[in-house]
C-alpha cells in the first residue's frame, strides 16, 4: 500500500482545504481527484490575541471521508505539504469523522411534505422539539472534553 498524498490547497475563493490527492490533473484534464477533504476554518479572539483553527467538511453532506470529490486545478492558487502537527490533527479528525459516520451520526433531515398537515402552532412546537433535541446532542458532543483538533497560534504572551 502506498503512502497517501496529503496536501493543503489555497483556492481562488480564499478557502483552504486539506485532503488526500488520489489523482493529479494533466494536460488533457484540469480535474484533481481528492477524498477526505476538510476545510480549514480560522477564528481569532482579538482581545486575547489567540487564533484557533478547526476542520469542517469541505462540502455540505460530504461527511463520509471515503467519498471522492473533484476540484478544478485552475482554482488552486497555492499548495503545500502540511506540517507534522497539522497532519496529526487531520488524521485524528478524519478517523473521528469516519467513526461517527459509520455510527450513523448523519445530520437529521426533515421532509416538508410530512409537515403539510400541521397548523402554525403545531409546526412551531415540532420545530422547537427538534431544535431542543439537536441542542442536547450538541451538548453531549461538547461535554466530551476533547479539544485535540484545535491548534492555538500567537498565545497572549508571545511578542513578535
Amino acid at each position: 500500500m502506498t503512502k497517501p498524498i496529503i496536501r493543503q490547497f489555497k483556492l481562488s475563493t480564499g478557502e483552504e482545504i486539506i485532503c488526500e490527492v488520489l489523482e493529479w490533473d494533466n494536460e488533457e484534464n484540469s480535474t484533481v481527484l481528492i477524498r477526505s477533504a476538510l476545510k480549514v476554518v480560522e477564528s481569532e479572539n482579538y482581545k486575547s490575541g489567540i487564533k484557533v483553527f478547526a476542520f469542517k467538511p469541505f462540502m455540505f453532506f460530504g461527511d463520509d471521508p471515503r467519498i471522492m470529490q473533484t476540484i478544478n486545478s485552475e482554482h488552486i492558487v497555492g499548495e503545500l505539504s502540511p506540517c507534522t502537527s497539522l497532519l496529526k490533527m487531520y488524521a485524528k479528525c478524519i478517523l473521528k469523522i469516519a467513526k461517527e459516520y459509520d455510527n450513523n451520526k448523519e445530520p437529521p433531515t426533515i421532509d416538508l411534505e410530512d409537515l403539510d398537515h400541521l397548523n402554525d402552532s403545531e409546526l412551531e412546537a415540532y420545530l422547537e422539539t427538534e431544535l431542543g433535541r439537536l441542542k442536547q446532542d450538541l451538548e453531549l458532543v461538547e461535554d466530551s472534553g476533547t479539544v485535540d483538533n484545535i491548534i492555538q497560534f500567537k498565545p497572549k504572551e508571545t511578542v513578535h
